[in-house]
């Protein structure tokens, strides 16, 4: 068992142990020009007090470039830069936000990505 699950983003619950787990994100349709943010939170389902990175990885060519996180909605970083997030026990973190932004200029096929979560054990 993992030390984390995801959580939808309109969960009512007040701790990780009694959250709604999210099983998936999904972009729709999307078209050049366009972009689209969807959003889910994090549960320490540990023992401790932990710091997890989330970031992304995928099979489909030029899709991570297309792909940024953040913690704020407003900053945004690489998806395979990850960003770092720290939770007390049964803890929920704030929302994080996943945003695709699909350039002018370009064709779009189906593809997917998924998020990688783990124990992140470097510097903060």
């Amino acid at each position: 068992m993992s030390d984390f699950i995801y959580i939808d983003p309109d969960n009512i619950g007040y701790t990780a142990r009694d959250a709604d787990i999210l099983t998936e994100l999904n972009f729709g349709n999307l078209f050049p020009g366009s972009s689209n943010i969807q959003t889910f939170r994090l549960g320490n389902t540990g023992s401790g007090d932990l710091n997890f990175i989330t970031s992304g990885t995928t099979v489909n060519s030029g899709v991570l470039d297309n792909i940024s996180i953040s913690t704020d909605g407003e900053s945004y970083s690489s998806i395979s830069s990850g960003v770092v997030t720290s939770l007390s026990p049964n803890e929920i973190s704030d929302d994080i936000f996943i945003k695709y932004d699909v350039p002018v200029d370009t064709y779009i096929n189906e593809g997917t990505f998924r998020l990688d979560t783990s124990i992140y054990s470097g510097d903060l």
